[in-house]
């Protein structure tokens, strides 16, 4: 791990993980946006199923050179002193967590057991699931991020999530919030997680939406697009259809109230075109710092209308 400034990774041509097919049409070719890492990467899809992949990928052995010690999950999930608060179910903050970020809240009145959180980054929501009652365990890629969890005295283990074991039915709730797209199989994992799981417990995480108005829009100045780190580039219907195919039944999907994918990604498209004045405002109205109103009620408008870019599926596995 170490980002970047020491480059020397390798690649692979993998085929599809949804229908195993190796014919695919390229989409178009784009740049590390988010990190700034050199090299252009390709965008493809299945002509078996239409699954959107990278490919080729860099390989796990060489992924970390893309992960740079500054990115920005690692730097936005660190524990907070002055959070750990309970949240009351009838209290002013509940009702806005409850219209503002519903699958937060749902998940919180969710019968209290084990979680385990697959991509825990320094483990901020540990710790706020700890706080709740939950008996919490993590899994995360990054050792210096792990390392953070560690010191707040969480259960991680660090490494790769095909790496990870654990007893069949341990847990009553497994999340994953923004991590499925960067798997290299995301086939294996999920049948880990099938088996990992209560037959009673739920599967829930977060991704993105690659059917969404702004993808269709920016295309390769799609935000979430993210190359060569999301290995994978999801829709509601091939998502269903890989849970399927591990052994999940999707029993809800939603979507993130939110607008930072559409300004992050307009921020993009000003930056290709030069336009730095607008790139900086559509930088400050993604991260929160202008128009804030008018930001969450777009956002909202967008969540309602299943066109943020981001979605959190709910799933439980199929017992036979």
């Amino acid at each position: 791990m170490g980002g970047c400034d020491v480059f020397e990774p390798t690649f692979e041509s993998v085929s599809c993980p949804l229908c195993f097919g190796d014919e695919a049409e390229l989409v178009f070719v784009a740049p590390d946006f988010l990190n700034g890492c050199p090299g252009e990467f390709k965008l493809v899809k299945c002509k078996g199923c239409g699954l959107l992949r990278t490919n080729p990928r860099p390989t796990k052995e060489s992924i970390g050179y893309y992960y740079p010690d500054d990115y920005s999950p690692y730097q936005t999930s660190l524990v907070k002193n002055g959070e750990k608060k309970i949240i009351k179910p009838n209290s002013i903050i509940s009702l806005i967590k409850k219209n503002l970020f519903g699958f937060y809240y749902n998940i919180f009145s969710l019968p209290k057991g084990r979680m385990l959180e697959i991509g825990c980054a320094s483990g901020s929501f540990l710790d706020r699931m700890k706080v709740q009652g939950w008996s919490v365990q993590g899994v995360e890629f990054s050792e210096k991020s792990a390392k953070n969890a560690l010191s707040e005295g969480f259960d991680v283990f660090i490494g790769d999530v095909g790496d990870f074991n654990s007893k069949p039915g341990m847990y009553d709730l497994i999340v994953s919030w923004m991590v499925l797209e960067h798997l290299h199989d995301p086939v294996f994992a999920l049948k880990n997680i099938n088996q990992w799981l209560d037959d009673d417990g739920w599967f829930v995480f977060s991704i993105p939406d690659a059917s969404s108005i702004d993808f269709k829009l920016f295309g390769k100045n799609w935000y979430a697009l993210q190359m060569p780190t999301h290995l994978f580039h999801y829709t509601p219907k091939n998502i269903s259809k890989l849970l399927s195919n591990a052994g999940f039944s999707v029993k809800h999907i939603q979507w993130q109230p939110s607008s930072s994918n559409l300004f992050f990604s307009i921020s993009y498209a000003c930056r290709e075109r030069g336009w730095a004045i607008l790139e900086r405002l559509s930088l400050d109205i993604a991260e929160g710092k202008r128009f804030i109103i008018v930001s969450n009620l777009l956002g909202r408008v967008l969540g309602m209308a299943r066109q943020s870019g981001r979605m959190v599926v709910w799933a439980k596995k199929v017992v036979v």
